[in-house]
């Protein structure tokens, strides 16, 4: 996953993506996106190593503003309730990047 994150910010997807209470922030720049203001354009999905249960999903996602930034969650049971409504408002758009 570390990997694919460097591969991601080098090729010119920097910003930290996160739910901030109720709202959705490029860390970066403390700027607050709604989810008609982003489009997810690739998503990976990753398992531990050493625990099958242990998921995580990473999206690329680009702001209508011209930002790019990775956003992590856990995946299934372990997955973060607020993240998963923004997210499922969110047009996805999947290419390689």
């Amino acid at each position: 996953m570390s990997q694919v994150m460097e591969d991601l910010r080098k090729g010119g997807y920097p910003c930290d993506f996160h739910m901030r209470g109720d709202e959705f922030v490029c860390a970066d720049t403390d700027k607050a996106y709604q989810p008609n203001e982003l489009v997810i354009v690739n998503t990976y999905r990753f398992e531990g190593e050493s625990d099958p249960g242990d998921m995580t999903i990473l999206y690329a996602i680009e702001a209508e503003d011209g930002s790019k930034g990775l956003c992590l969650d856990a995946y299934g049971s372990d997955s973060t309730p607020e993240l998963d409504e923004f997210i499922k408002n969110v047009k996805i758009v999947e290419r390689e990047v």
